[in-house]
């Protein structure tokens, strides 16, 4: 029995997680970043 599709199946599956560790930080500041100027448009509006 060949351990092979186990074996590139544990590296896709930690390449995937590894990817999203490292992704995730940047999307979420994405967002961060979309909220906040809205915000501060929506404050400078009401001044």
């Amino acid at each position: 029995m060949s351990h092979t599709p186990f074996i590139l199946g544990s590296y896709l599956v930690g390449t995937v997680v590894l990817l999203w560790a490292a992704l995730a930080p940047v999307i979420n500041k994405r967002g961060l970043l979309r909220q906040l100027k809205a915000r501060q448009a929506r404050m400078e509006k009401t001044q």
